[in-house]
């Protein structure tokens, strides 16, 4: 009986030796996710300090500062005589 199993590979490079080597795209993922180590092929330990949902929680921060500051310079435009401070 033959069994046919398709999985999505990713590349990996060791940031040590640069070894080149493949983790299942699930794999990686978690890995990612939970930041916990994994190693090479060669035995050397790496680990990602920052997860996607990292990377997206800075992006949303970022996103929501712009929206901060660009609804101040509405604000302010619509205004303009509000909080002037008056010139000697």
């Amino acid at each position: 009986m033959k069994l046919l199993i398709e999985k999505e590979f990713v590349a990996e490079e060791c940031i040590t030796c640069g070894v080149i080597f493949g983790i299942s795209s699930d794999l990686r993922y978690h890995i990612k996710e939970a930041k916990r180590p994994f190693f090479c092929p060669n035995g050397h330990s790496m680990s990602y300090t920052v997860s996607e949902a990292d990377k997206l929680r800075k992006e949303i921060a970022s996103r929501d500062g712009i929206i901060r500051d660009q609804d101040a310079i509405i604000k302010k435009l619509k205004n303009p005589k509000a909080k002037k401070t008056p010139t000697k």
